[in-house]
């Protein structure tokens, strides 16, 4: 399947030759023609991947011819590589001026050693070599220029859909028709309901959505109708747009959501709305919550109709498989009789086999291959429409292709119809291969599940893939350093998980690595000759509890652009009491946090703010510690802390703390502390009576109280807290 990445992958290729980094230094070796030789050879065989992915179904040779230019490829692009590396070496040597001796010692010796022209003159004679004899061998092999034009791949709005063309969906159809016109309201409080449309990919939820949103019962009914495509982005103001376009008929652009939303509500009032969310992927009930915001306005009975493989949105919105009201009713599969049909109008342009009798056990065949999906009958049936000869049907259901198959029968099916794609959009489907299916030096992607007691063994094989470009072990306890030796052309290298304490020497020498995945391992710092990986792009370290020290020179990854740190919990070293300067600690937008470091230790702290920690429920003996908890802190700030329910401390807290802040904490509703003898200034924002009433019971020396949007708050309470704080002066 080397054709699947090919064309995309040249096309990289392509733009590494168009670099003006590239051409100063291929100018400067003197390699300028050889090079330009070499574009205008790819772009002749780029021209024949149409042609071959059609012929390397059925074509041994052009599958062997494929391979052997992907490899070729993928040694074009290490070389490629090899001088754009060293490019960014001699820009940062003369950037370093008076340390260049300094940037020396940081670049490892296959950069200095690279300069060697005549090697670079080897690598490209031998590359154009192998490129001359895959050109001569296309005219053996009857490969040709096919001529694509290439469409638009953007999913928008369905045309309409001919019914008749439908089968094995009227029970469904009616079934769906009754909720959206019938007299009865699942509502609730709102004006409008859901009708949601849940199955697998493929089983045909966009197509039924369409028969009922083209129905003249529903048209007549609703006054106003919208469809959106909504797919794996769910854009509040995107889909609020396409609404709004669809009900105005107006393509009018707004400076902000707020004021697009609210011209959509004015549209909505007191109507009655019929809104199609094809495609759902999101699970964000907070996104769900500002969509629907405009619909309110709408009239009583108006309708969503919701097509989605997942149901964790609707589960939120209370749906669920027991509830008659509410229930999630999964679309099945077409039963075989049906499918069969599906199958004979596209294959064939009859609904039945009855004038193609041979073809019909084949066809049967295809069926159960497809499993009932409706996408997967059309795209085969498609497929076959201009085979008719028996040989060719019992061709492709012998194919190999099936083995491909998972549970939704969807990949064999999307891979034999690349006959009808161009190189350029054809999909690029990894699948794990054991050892012996390729040899183990000719391999470019590999990854490992296994024991301890197997590791040497199963890696042993590894020694000399010279060619590997993904490494990721995954469940290994260890990772031979000699091994890592063995790999330098690796893009992709993962150790997450393994029980090292030090990242292995070699990964610094590692100048082609765009992507280090070192998460949750045992390392106590990131070693300095990592800078050297100038093409890095993406460095993950996030749950590295130990982890303390980065490189000094760290700014020299300039291609770096996704660095992760996070983890739900801290490192070992925050709150260590051995940093006994430290007197301001803030922490904040650690999302995936679950609870807080233990900061009350630290025993010259003054002030502290813990903000953004949405996923912490309980704040208490974690944060605080066993021993006096925060003996020097003056002032504490808690903020936006949404998960936040129960909050204690052990006697002897905060014997300093002056000045408390609790602002945006709505479900904070229990409050177990011990007396604060020093607190003068208390500030509640949006938080519970209950946090005011216990804070105020143990703090009764406050002079300055500040409140606001306080839920739950009588003027009995008021008065009480009023009373109790008997040196309140403001």
């Amino acid at each position: 399947m080397a054709e699947i990445v090919l064309s995309a992958f040249l096309t990289v290729v392509f733009e590494k030759l168009a670099s003006e980094a590239l051409k100063k230094i291929v100018r400067s070796k003197g390699i300028e023609s050889e090079l330009k030789k070499l574009k205008k050879t790819l772009d002749q065989i780029q021209d024949l991947l149409n042609d071959a992915s059609q012929k390397e179904v059925t074509n041994e040779a052009v599958k062997r011819w494929l391979n052997d230019l992907q490899h070729l490829a993928y040694d074009i692009d290490d070389l490629l590589d090899d001088l754009a590396t060293e490019a960014i070496h001699r820009e940062l040597t003369e950037e370093g001026g008076a340390s260049t001796s300094v940037v020396r010692k940081l670049i490892p010796s296959c950069c200095t050693s690279f300069s060697q022209s005549n090697r670079m003159h080897a690598k490209l004679d031998d590359i154009a070599t192998r490129l001359q004899e895959l050109v001569e061998a296309k005219n053996n092999l009857g490969l040709s220029v096919i001529t694509y034009e290439k469409p638009k791949i953007e999913r928008y709005e369905a045309s309409l859909v001919d019914e008749s063309g439908i089968v094995g969906r009227e029970d469904d159809k009616k079934k769906l028709l009754e909720k959206l016109l019938g007299d009865k309201d699942e509502s609730g409080s709102q004006n409008f309901s859901i009708v949601p449309i849940v199955g697998m990919g493929g089983v045909g939820k966009t197509t039924l959505a369409r028969l009922l949103y083209d129905e003249k019962k529903v048209k007549d009914h609703f006054e106003l109708r919208a469809w959106v495509c909504v797919s794996d982005e769910f854009s509040v103001p995107n889909i609020s747009r396409v609404i709004y376009q669809s009900v105005t008929g107006k393509n009018k652009e707004f400076a902000d959501l707020n004021l697009l939303q609210e011209a959509l509500k004015k549209k909505l009032q007191n109507k009655l709305f019929l809104i199609v969310l094809d495609d759902i992927w999101s699970e964000s009930y907070g996104d769900w919550e500002k969509l629907v915001g405009p619909f309110h306005a709408g009239t009583s009975g108006s309708r969503i109709i919701m097509t989605t493989r997942k149901e964790q949105l609707l589960k939120q919105l209370g749906f669920s498989h027991e509830d008659p009201l509410h229930s999630i009713d999964s679309l099945q599969r077409l039963s075989q009789e049906d499918a069969l049909s599906l199958f004979a109008q596209h294959a064939l342009g009859v609904p039945n086999f009855d004038s193609h009798p041979t073809l019909r056990p084949y066809g049967e065949k295809f069926v159960k291959k497809c499993g009932g999906l409706p996408l997967a009958l059309r795209i085969l049936g498609r497929l076959l429409r201009t085979k008719t000869d028996e040989e060719e049907w019992k061709s492709l259901l012998d194919s190999e292709i099936w083995s491909l198959g998972n549970e939704d029968k969807i990949v064999p099916v999307l891979r034999l119809s690349y006959n009808d794609l161009s190189a350029t959009l054809k999909l690029d489907i990894e699948m794990n291969q054991e050892f012996g299916k390729e040899p183990v030096k000719k391999q470019r992607h590999m990854s490992f599940v296994c024991e301890d007691y197997v590791v040497y063994k199963r890696f042993k094989p590894l020694k000399g893939a010279k060619s590997l470009r993904t490494f990721l072990a995954l469940s290994v306890g260890v990772v031979l350093n000699d091994l890592l030796q063995e790999l330098p052309l690796l893009r992709v290298l993962s150790l997450t998980h393994l029980t090292i304490s030090e990242v292995p020497e070699v990964v610094g020498s590692m100048k082609h690595l765009r992507y280090l995945n070192l998460s949750c391992t045992s390392i106590t710092h990131l070693p300095e000759n990592v800078c050297n990986l100038y093409n890095l792009q993406t460095l993950i370290l996030s749950s590295c509890y130990k982890l303390i020290k980065l490189p000094e020179s760290f700014s020299k990854l300039k291609d770096l652009q996704h660095f992760d740190m996070r983890g739900v919990e801290f490192p070992n070293w925050v709150g260590d009491p051995s940093y006994r300067r430290l007197t301001k600690v803030s922490i904040e937008g650690c999302e995936e946090s679950t609870s807080l470091p233990m900061l009350g230790q630290l025993p010259s702290v003054k002030e502290l703010f813990i903000g953004g920690m949405s996923k912490v429920k309980v704040v208490g003996l974690e944060l605080h510690g066993t021993g006096l908890a925060f003996p020097s802190l003056e002032i504490l700030r808690f903020k936006s802390m949404s998960g936040w329910e129960e909050w204690s401390t052990n006697s002897g807290a905060f014997p300093c703390l002056q000045e408390l802040c609790i602002e945006d904490c709505p479900n904070l509703v229990q409050v177990s502390l011990e007396a604060l003898p020093s607190l003068r200034v208390l500030k509640l924002r949006k938080c519970s009576h209950g946090v005011l009433k216990s804070l105020v019971d143990v703090a009764s020396s406050i002079t300055k109280l500040e409140i606001d949007d306080i839920s739950g708050l009588t003027d009995e309470l008021w008065r009480s807290v009023i009373g109790y704080l008997g040196q309140l002066n403001n």
